[in-house]
């Protein structure tokens, strides 16, 4: 595995240089640089970098920019380029390299404190990998959004799913079928995950297939997953690799065919979960006890759910 040099060393200059700000805190996971949160009416969400905002991460953002939406305040939003059709399909305003002075407020991560430092009278920093966080993340951001903004409008902490689309997985699954959605790539925290865990991965999989002869595997990944995996996959029944970009996978998670996820904890986990279907997970894991708990405990699914155990296996 290669290590992204740049990455690393960037994330570790943001990490050092927020220690700056420690007088802006305002709780154990938000920074107010701004010292004008109450005046603000405009605010940015900004996140255009998927190196330091996964596709996942943008799901723990929707329902806080509807809080802020649903109370009366201009909201923008300028995610990655993958997930534009998730906010726009949600009917928020797409900032695209928009003139950021004409906001009051600009939302966004420390992981962006560096690259947005020109704004610092602007900034209000989210931490989401806080690991001291007693409650799921999402449920925390606006619990604590709400009291310092004085909004009294609360929302639902599930990320909001998008409305129906033309949805052309209807030629690709068959009627009454039962499909697994099987997912055996990492885009972040790769160095974290031994070969032993995609071996174990993998055997829970055929496993699962085993048990289950009336299932079809499909294969989800990219184009990039699929060019520079070499191997072959004879469970997979269908292989979609490449063939779908994030925003078409709420389409087809959300077809009745498709029952389970198998997979590491990542982006369609978060899809599952949502869709209160259950997900067999292969956690990547953390380096200490305290954030494993976080993680299974407050990111898995990052939302209260009534029936966690329906939803959820780790592998």
């Amino acid at each position: 595995m290669r290590l992204d040099v740049r990455y690393i060393s960037d994330k570790l200059l943001n990490k050092l240089y927020i220690r700056v700000f420690a007088g802006k805190k305002v709780n154990i996971n938000m920074y107010d640089m701004s010292g004008q949160r109450q005046r603000a009416r405009r605010i940015l969400f900004y996140f255009d970098d998927s190196r330091f905002m996964h596709l996942g991460d943008h799901l723990f953002f929707e329902p806080v920019c509807r809080l802020f939406r649903n109370n009366g305040y201009s909201i923008a939003v300028r995610p990655t380029r993958a997930m534009v059709p998730y906010f726009e399909a949600l009917g928020y305003a797409i900032d695209a390299n928009g003139d950021m002075n004409t906001y009051d407020l600009i939302v966004s991560k420390p992981d962006f404190l560096l690259s947005l430092r020109q704004y610092l009278h602007k900034l209000f920093l989210v931490e989401t990998a806080c690991a001291d966080i007693q409650q799921p993340l999402i449920n925390d951001l606006l619990g604590k959004l709400q009291a310092l903004f004085h909004l009294p409008a609360p929302v639902d902490a599930r990320p909001a799913w998008p409305a129906d689309q033309d949805n052309h997985f209807s030629a690709v699954l068959e009627d009454g079928g039962k499909y697994v959605l099987y997912n055996n790539y990492l885009n972040s925290g790769a160095f974290r995950v031994g070969s032993e865990k995609f071996v174990r991965l993998e055997q829970f999989m055929l496993e699962f297939v085993a048990a289950h002869p009336n299932v079809k595997v499909i294969h989800s990944g990219s184009a990039a997953d699929r060019e520079r995996d070499f191997r072959t996959y004879p469970f997979v029944d269908i292989d979609l690799r490449g063939k779908t970009s994030p925003f078409e996978l709420f389409a087809l998670v959300a077809r009745p065919e498709v029952k389970h996820y198998v997979g590491f904890d990542n982006y369609l986990m978060h899809l599952f979960m949502m869709a209160d279907k259950k997900a067999y997970v292969m956690s990547r894991g953390r380096w200490s006890p305290k954030e494993r708990f976080f993680l299974e405990n407050f990111i898995d699914p990052p939302f209260l759910h009534p029936d966690i155990l329906s939803v959820k296996q780790y592998i």
